[in-house]
């Protein structure tokens, strides 16, 4: 499954991209919205989160440029309601309750942040990881019955190094030589794949 930090990652790095050769920032973002993405929608088979990340950022930018503010959780209801009106059988699924309670838990810590006035960069992240657990909690026992009691720590964990990894594969695909050669990646190799054992121990060992 491809989720829409997948989205997010990617669609900043084509961004920088667009920046870098000197495009403006509605350019680029335009550029970005309309030209890059509808092709990694069809790539993805329309996926409800990338398809809930392009309505949301599209919204938010087209809004923007209208000089009109908004606020994320209006964007979020004006994605839901476009999905649950192409296919109303999306609302009995899994991915698509997941994707918008984790969303919609995300957004609220962020507002619990800013209120408590938490600005450091691993206050938010560690509110932000928080709130999407508590509000798919719910959801992953009913669907799926249990729930390990490690997640909370390891899915924070994955959450930062995803974008990493992320970013770590690409280089090594453009250039195999230059990123295996740099400590960094072997690092990277090691902290993702004594991670991956931690969080199979766990699921088998302490699940219910």
């Amino acid at each position: 499954a491809v989720s829409g930090s997948h989205a997010v990652i990617l669609a900043a790095m084509f961004y920088a991209f667009f920046r870098f050769i000197g495009l403006s920032r509605v350019w680029s973002m335009g550029l970005l919205l309309f030209g890059i993405f509808p092709p990694y929608l069809f790539l993805t088979m329309f996926q409800v989160s990338i398809v809930r990340t392009w309505l949301m950022a599209a919204a938010l930018w087209i809004l923007t440029q209208a000089g009109r503010a908004v606020q994320g959780v209006t964007v979020l209801a004006f994605s839901f309601l476009v999905i649950a009106w192409l296919d109303p059988n999306q609302l009995l699924s899994v991915s698509f309750q997941l994707s918008f309670a984790a969303v919609l838990g995300m957004g609220l810590a962020l507002d619990v942040a800013k209120i408590r006035g938490w600005t450091h960069p691993l206050a938010v992240y560690a509110m932000v990881s928080t709130g999407a657990q508590l509000f798919t909690l719910p959801m992953l026992v009913f669907h799926f019955g249990y729930v390990n009691y490690f997640s909370l720590f390891y899915n924070t964990l994955i959450i930062f190094l995803v974008p990493l990894s992320l970013v770590y594969s690409i280089l090594l695909w453009l250039s195999p030589a230059a990123v295996l050669s740099v400590p960094l990646g072997s690092t990277l190799q090691l902290v993702n794949h004594a991670t991956f054992q931690v969080i199979h121990l766990t699921r088998k060992d302490f699940s219910f």
